[in-house]
């Protein structure tokens, strides 16, 4: 790859998905594998209708921006932008717009409709290998999640809410796929949605009914015990998880780790905040690493000494 671009990534074309990117090498877990700035970005302005397409929005101080911006980017990047799909849809509607309406990303946190040229690229999965994560000045910063091996496709979760994703995309591979196909346009074909992971099912299945234990009624009905064992089981069912996010797995253990606190049991508090910092540790993602010290502040936790190990 060029030095503008020299990642450790191939793009390839993928039968009945287009292109997508493959790992050039093997990548451990928790592996740094690229960092994808920020490319274009337009204002998100008052008037701005999230109902309405994109296209049909812009003012021609945005496309006349959006047309600069085009221009200004490194003759390699220039090519990746004119390579991606365009949307069609009525108008006389110019090339740049089109491509930029269908593959830019709103970014409400920061103001504005933002363009990666790299991440971009990265295809779906219900059961992904990676993760991108917005650090500084609101680049991406992509890591494996799990070991990739040497030509394997990485992929992430494209999520567009808060909340644990498998609430939302439901228990089973139909009501998943239907939920893809509507909010993103296309039949996923991960390793889920084609059932090379039955199992999983039957763990989201039994997730989605500890739900509606887990609030103060359930603890005042059937006592404290009885919550906190719901709570563990909770807990100990999502790291089982390959279906999600990475907050699939987070939060249950900061909601134990919360419990335990209030309680002052100090074996479950201490259970939840090692697995918490082991999948800090394990991924190297900032995000979860803040949790984490933010956590062991908060409970003062800082010098006790299974922190040092």
């Amino acid at each position: 790859r060029h030095r503008w671009n020299c990642i450790p990534v191939m793009v390839t074309e993928f039968e009945g998905k287009g292109r997508g990117v493959v790992a050039a090498r093997d990548i451990k877990m928790g592996e740094f594998i690229f960092l994808d700035k920020l490319s274009i970005k337009l204002p998100i302005r008052p008037s701005y209708d999230f109902n309405r397409p994109l296209i049909e929005q812009l003012c021609d101080e945005d496309v006349d921006s959006l047309l600069r911006q085009v221009d200004n980017l490194p003759s390699e990047a220039k090519l990746m932008f004119y390579k991606l799909e365009a949307e069609d849809c009525p108008g006389d509607w110019v090339k740049e717009l089109r491509i930029f309406s269908v593959n830019s990303r709103l970014n409400r946190t920061l103001k504005g409709i933002r363009l990666f040229l790299n991440t971009i690229l990265l295809n779906h999965s219900c059961a992904p290998n990676a993760l991108n994560e917005t650090i500084e000045e609101g680049n991406y910063e992509v890591r494996a999640i799990k070991d990739i091996s040497k030509g394997e496709e990485i992929t992430i979760f494209y999520q567009f809410f808060d909340g644990y994703t498998y609430k939302k995309f439901g228990c089973n591979v139909k009501e998943r796929m239907k939920e893809i196909k509507d909010r993103f346009g296309f039949d996923c074909k991960c390793s889920v949605c084609t059932g090379d992971l039955p199992d999983q099912e039957d763990i989201i299945k039994e997730l989605i009914e500890l739900h509606g234990k887990l609030n103060p009624e359930t603890a005042a009905r059937e006592g404290m015990s009885v919550f906190v064992h719901t709570i563990d089981r909770f807990a100990d069912l999502s790291q089982r998880l390959y279906i999600g996010s990475l907050e699939d797995k987070m939060h249950p253990l900061t909601l134990m780790a919360n419990i335990a606190y209030r309680n002052k049991d100090a074996h479950r508090l201490e259970k939840a905040m090692k697995q918490i910092k082991k999948i800090a540790e394990d991924t190297k993602f900032k995000n979860s690493m803040k949790i984490y010290e933010e956590m062991m502040r908060k409970f003062e936790l800082i010098n006790v000494p299974w922190n040092k190990n």
